[in-house]
């Protein structure tokens, strides 16, 4: 049981690197998912520890298409119970 949501974040091309990084270091440190690598417009890679369509298979965003990234977080609260916490289910 959680709550879905998803936000559409456009940005110029130039900056996609840098708020991916950014975005990236709001990642819970304990996630287990292999990493996923992003080449973004102009060739340049960008490595974030999220996965795309629940999968962790390279994306290819050179030609400018949505990137959808899945960034569930949940925290553990007393006796095991499990809250969810507001970051992004979804970014494209």
């Amino acid at each position: 049981m959680g709550l879905d949501y998803s936000y559409e974040i456009i940005t110029p091309a130039q900056n996609v690197a840098g708020a991916l990084v950014e975005l990236a270091k709001l990642a819970p440190a304990g996630r287990r998912v292999p990493p996923l690598t992003v080449t973004l417009p102009g060739g340049d890679q960008v490595v974030v520890p999220f996965t795309s369509h629940f999968d962790s298979e390279p994306v290819d965003c050179s030609s400018g298409s949505r990137l959808e990234l899945d960034t569930d977080h949940v925290r553990r609260r007393r006796r095991g119970t499990r809250v969810l916490r507001g970051l992004p289910y979804g970014m494209r």
